[in-house]
């Protein structure tokens, strides 16, 4: 079984390539929730089924959970059935669960899309030594121009993000949080990670996902360019994330590529090139 962590900064992705693959008949990845990192301090040294029934309280109250569907007491006899002898077991069996709740019966690859991995991406290794990772990139004038225009909508939503709408904080927060992922991927086997650029999956999105199913060593499955029509009957993205990632329900968009010429004005493009003139030189967007 492999397990695959998708990391990067908000808007640049990680939504997009999580739905394609959990399209693939032999991979599941639910939608964003944190209780792996934050139950973790608490059941670490998990022992089989000793706290079985305070670990399902504090899951289900965990934020974002609720958005998986799970139903309580099929998922703890799941768990009771398994035997889970660690909590890497636990994690792994949660996930699991999850697919088979989508009827996915012949699981591969097991995966999560956190935009908080980056601050705990040393905490993954400890569980899961094995486990594989996709860093997406994308142009950081463009991420800027996405966080301005969420800024604009003022979405009233509790599951809604909460990003930065300063040019000189997004420009920071891009550059922070690409330098602690490079930082991160530099302790991981060149076999167990992969770096792909959001905009090679808008404008060839079967390349990329080629490229993938080779990362993963499973056969390439068309349906992950089916995302929209399989996700309109599985909800695999959820109806309350939908009013800021309604872009999932469309095509890719090319136009979105360098839309930050129309979106920031040139001074806000000066400071965030300034602020990040090695990193997207690095990533060839200079």
């Amino acid at each position: 079984m492999t397990q695959l962590f998708i990391i990067g900064n908000p808007r640049s992705g990680t939504s997009l390539l999580r739905l394609m693959l959990t399209c693939h008949k032999n991979i599941i990845i639910p939608p964003e929730s944190h209780f792996f990192l934050w139950l973790e301090q608490t059941y670490c040294n998990w022992n089989e089924k000793e706290g079985l029934d305070q670990f399902l309280i504090d899951l289900f109250a965990s934020t974002k959970f609720e958005t998986w569907k799970v139903p309580y007491q099929e998922l703890k006899e799941y768990l009771m059935k398994m035997n889970c002898k660690t909590y890497s077991d636990l994690i792994q069996s949660i996930y699991l669960f999850y697919g088979l709740q989508h009827n996915k019966k012949n699981i591969k690859v097991w995966g999560d899309k956190n935009k908080l991995w980056k601050e705990k991406l040393n905490t993954i290794p400890n569980y899961f030594p094995k486990g594989k990772y996709i860093h997406i990139v994308r142009d950081g004038r463009d991420v800027a121009s996405s966080f301005l225009r969420l800024h604009r909508r003022k979405i009233q939503s509790l599951y809604a993000p909460k990003l930065p709408h300063e040019i000189t904080e997004i420009s920071k927060r891009w550059n922070d949080n690409i330098i602690a992922i490079e930082t991160f991927l530099g302790r991981i086997s060149n076999e167990n990670k992969l770096i792909i650029k959001f905009e090679d999956l808008v404008l060839n999105p079967k390349s990329e996902l080629l490229r993938i199913s080779e990362f993963l060593n499973i056969p390439y499955d068309s349906e992950m360019l089916n995302y929209r029509a399989i996700n309109n009957i599985e909800e695999y993205e959820p109806k309350a994330f939908m009013p800021w990632k309604d872009k999932l329900n469309e095509l890719p968009d090319k136009n979105i590529i360098g839309r930050y010429t129309d979106d920031l004005t040139k001074r806000q493009i000066k400071i965030f090139e300034e602020f990040n003139k090695k990193l997207l030189k690095k990533y060839g967007y200079q």
